[in-house]
């Protein structure tokens, strides 16, 4: 019988522990949970191995304290994947196992679920089936029936995507297996089901992070018991219990709802990948606009399928702000003064919540922060308060500087709250409403607004990203965005992509052919903009991958981002320099930037630094970094682009 059982816990540790089993022990499987003493505590974890090789150094070790579950709670296949998945991402494994366990620690198959009855198939007409959809479709399904792993890159508009989806889930290659169905918004899932159970025989179930502990349960028990073998989930549901997968669909690539942030950190999209390989499924990620990297990497492993070029949109008018001083340009007030004359609806874009996005002194410079997470607030005037949009912190604004007793604070940087009162000024007869966080944070206020503006009870709406993130939302005839330069300013070589994105994604609102945008900017030649505004998609992704060739940017090198988390800032210093040091002395001559102070926040006094390493394989930061960080001590997260 094995002597000795290593374990990993959901703890900031890559590195499994070794642990002595007790005589009279049964034999162990990986993914088992036992309980063991940690440090001062006793704490569960999961067997990764029971074996007979004695550590060295005559280490002494503890014993197992007890079993938890008389069997591994997590399937296999998911084991495997996961054990990839973190190493990928420099995660620990047992913080990745815990994410995976079934709520309550309930074994998935014992419960009662009520799975949903899908509705009786209707005759429909399917007009976006063109020939390339037909084509994708045969491609998709030959892999399929031919069994392993196979990657594809659908390339289209939603019609396109959804046909694509429906002719694959109904083709008998498929039928057989499980279907897991990935969507980056809860509020998205509704209709992704509704694609989804093409095959009326074959019921899907959502699964996402809004079901109480219960209802997921009980999902994953029909699941496992084959009662719905279409999942449709957000993040969460990529660990499921689902037998004999056969496909996943990854819709809306680009998203970065996709990527969790907060540990255990991974990739949706990375994880798919790693999946559908171990178990031998098709993958299929999906979008109207692919990320840049993803693009790059199905033309070159020859899987991107374009379903058709994009449609024609509205008119659009690129509008130069960067000298006027009034909110809205001529063109935009235009717009929307025609608009409301011929009775027709607005929507109008700024993706910045509040009245501006702080407050200064102008007397000495003093700008308030956040006393909870160390953020600047954001100016909301309606309560009269600060707003931290980062830890959602709240505060009354104050009567004078707190640093040098001036008489005001005064506001700069315009939000859509200052766009909201401009426009009652201007056009003083206009029905408006906001669709932001504010007004519409609730998911009932989100659908009374929505259903006012396509009831006509609203001639011009005002959102930010959470109105862009929309689907189903009636088409205006007149659509303005403000500031889009705003995503150039992030700190990162995906801003153009992703201002590209979102302004492609605010466009889709106006109606096409008739319908009219005007996009008010300060960079009105930026390539990004530009191409946005004219929907040449070709012109936008050739220029953003020279740039990216030439500066050495993925997909052209691999790169992570290590973020160190502390609380001392002389000690949070030392950490970095010492991490740095490391880094570049390894002998695979990685590029290590940094380390650099990061302005965002990180929670209630907590202090970050970055450092930045790129290497020509994505296997040099795996080893690099997984020599590195095991000594580097405290909090950190890895963000990976390969």
């Amino acid at each position: 019988m094995s002597r000795f059982v290593d374990v990993v816990f959901p703890r900031p540790l890559l590195h499994s522990l070794t642990y002595l089993k007790p005589e009279g022990f049964p034999r162990l499987a990986e993914g088992q949970r036992v309980s063991a003493p940690l440090g001062k505590r006793t704490v569960s974890g999961f067997v990764v191995r029971e074996h007979d090789e004695s550590p060295a150094g005559g280490v002494e070790l503890k014993p197992l304290a007890s079993v938890v579950d008389p069997a591994p709670l997590i399937a296999p296949p998911v084991l495997a994947f996961t054990k990839r998945l973190a190493a990928y991402h420099l995660s620990p494994w047992g913080e990745m196992l815990a994410f995976a366990l079934p709520p309550s620690g309930r074994i998935p198959g014992r419960g009662r679920p009520r799975p949903r009855t899908p509705a009786s198939p209707q005759l429909s007409l399917d007009f976006a089936s063109g020939p390339a959809v037909a084509g994708a479709a045969e491609a998709v399904s030959e892999k399929a029936a031919a069994g392993g792993f196979a990657p594809f890159l659908a390339w289209g508009g939603d019609e396109e995507r959804l046909s694509l989806y429906r002719r694959i889930l109904r083709s008998p290659a498929v039928r057989t297996g499980g279907v897991l169905v990935l969507v980056p918004e809860v509020d998205e899932m509704g209709a992704a089901r509704e694609w989804a159970e093409a095959d009326p025989e074959r019921p899907a179930v959502l699964v996402h992070g809004r079901l109480t502990a219960r209802a997921k349960a009980e999902a994953w028990s029909s699941v496992r018991a084959g009662r719905t073998p279409v999942v449709v989930g957000s993040r969460a549901a990529l660990f499921g219990p689902i037998p004999g997968l056969r496909l996943v669909i990854v819709d809306d690539e680009p998203h970065a709802a996709f990527l969790q942030t907060e540990s255990p950190v991974f990739d949706v999209r990375q994880g798919a990948w790693l999946r559908a390989s171990a178990e031998g499924a098709v993958l299929i990620y999906g979008a109207e606009h692919p990320s840049v990297a993803g693009l790059a990497k199905a033309r070159d492993g020859g899987y991107l399928h374009r379903l058709g070029r994009s449609a024609a949109g509205p008119r659009v008018v690129l509008a130069d702000d960067g000298r006027s001083r009034d909110l809205l340009s001529p063109a935009l007030e235009g717009g929307l003064r025609r608009t409301l004359a011929a009775r027709g609806r607005s929507i109008v874009f700024l993706n910045r919540r509040g009245y501006a996005s702080l407050v200064f002194c102008p007397a000495c410079g003093f700008i308030p922060s956040c006393r909870k997470c160390g953020a600047r607030p954001s100016y909301h005037k309606r309560e009269d308060r600060l707003v931290c949009h980062a830890c959602g912190a709240a505060a009354v604004r104050p009567a004078s500087c707190p640093d040098c007793g001036g008489r005001v604070l005064e506001p700069r940087g315009v939000g859509l709250e200052a766009i909201e009162e401009e426009l009652r000024r201007l056009l003083p007869g206009a029905r408006l409403a906001r669709f932001d966080r504010d007004l519409a944070g609730r998911s009932s206020d989100r659908e009374r607004i929505l259903k006012s503006f396509e009831a006509g009870k609203i001639d011009v709406l005002l959102g930010t990203e959470l109105l862009a993130r929309r689907a189903g939302v009636r088409r205006a005839e007149f659509v303005g965005l403000l500031n889009p330069e705003a995503w150039l300013a992030f700190p990162d070589f995906t801003a153009s992509e992703r201002a590209f994105q979102s302004v492609r994604r605010m466009l889709r609102f106006a109606r096409p052919g008739d319908g009219e945008a005007v996009i008010q900017t300060g960079f009105p030649d930026h390539y990004s903009l530009r191409a946005a505004a004219l929907g040449d998609e070709d012109a936008f992704y050739a220029a953003e991958l020279e740039n990216r060739r030439l500066l050495g940017h993925p997909p052209f090198s691999s790169a992570a981002e290590i973020v160190i988390f502390g609380r001392e800032a002389r000690a949070l210093g030392r950490r970095a320099r010492a991490l740095a040091s490391r880094l570049a002395a390894s002998p695979e001559g990685p590029e290590v930037i940094g380390p650099a102070i990061v302005s965002a926040p990180g929670g209630k006094g907590t202090k970050k630094i970055q450092i930045v390493l790129r290497a020509d394989r994505s296997e040099t930061i795996t080893e690099v970094l997984g020599r590195a960080l095991p000594r580097l001590g405290g909090a950190w997260r890895v963000t990976r682009w390969s």
